[in-house]
């Protein structure tokens, strides 16, 4: 299998399209709850990148190609993203505020840390 942007793009824009944005707390009653959103098609910016993340897997592509990332933002605080290297070794954003992956040089983001499970480390995007 291809790792590509096109198939980034497909995995965004259909997670994107097809969720929709609800607060956890409005939810399921608590601060923070990370769940695929397959199970409401509602969720929260966590609950979108667990639904692109599983559905890459799916796809064939490896873990230590996927990160899941928290970064900084204006309001009304810390956001969840998932970064996906291709094949070409370029890192990617999917997003859901904004329709198509992006670079993370292209984000107005704060990067913090980034992950996946339990592993986290610094951010390196060479």
């Amino acid at each position: 299998m291809k790792r590509d942007y096109s198939t980034l793009d497909r995995i965004n824009i259909d997670a994107n399209e097809s969720i929709e944005y609800v607060s956890d707390q409005e939810q399921f009653g608590v601060l923070d709850y990370w769940e695929d959103a397959g199970k409401s098609g509602r969720e929260d910016c966590d609950g979108y990148v667990v639904t692109k993340l599983r559905r890459l897997i799916a796809l064939g592509w490896p873990t230590d190609a996927l990160r899941i990332k928290i970064v900084g933002v204006e309001k009304p605080g810390d956001h969840a993203v998932l970064c996906a290297k291709d094949d070409d070794g370029k890192w990617w954003v999917l997003d859901n505020r904004y329709p198509h992956p992006m670079r993370p040089s292209m984000l107005p983001y704060t990067w913090q840390q980034w992950g996946i499970g339990r592993e986290w480390c610094e951010v390196s995007w060479q």
